[in-house]
């Protein structure tokens, strides 16, 4: 079986990925960490979330194929690498920004309350 790509060829996807990933995964860190606790942009950090982790996901997927088939490491390690980081990071996440939403959504349901009594 033919390599998928070469050694230069996986530094190359190595660092454009990781990159994209680190970009992805810093502006969901600031809006989560501006906007979570007013309970403000869900949708928009839940979407880019949900992205990286699915993006992520399928790098996981391929890495194993890769294994699988038995490509080389400088095939398989990337795609592995940027699929258990991202997956791991990103699932992990999830229920933490939701929490987050959560307790927001609460403090105003009280602030209402509040009001009106």
């Amino acid at each position: 079986m033919t390599e998928w790509w070469t050694s230069q060829e996986a530094g190359l996807f190595g660092a454009m990925a990781g990159s994209a990933v680190g970009v992805v995964g810093a502006l969901i860190g600031t809006l989560a960490g501006a906007y979570a606790r007013q309970g403000k942009l869900k949708p928009v950090v839940m979407a880019l979330l949900a992205l990286l982790t699915f993006a992520c996901g399928g790098s996981l997927v391929a890495g194993i194929t890769a294994l699988v088939v038995k490509q080389p490491y400088h095939v398989w390690f990337p795609l592995l690498l940027l699929g258990i980081i991202g997956v791991s990071v990103g699932a992990g996440l999830i229920p933490v920004i939701n929490n987050i939403y959560r307790q927001a959504e609460h403090r105003r349901f009280e602030a209402e309350q509040f009001r009106r009594a």
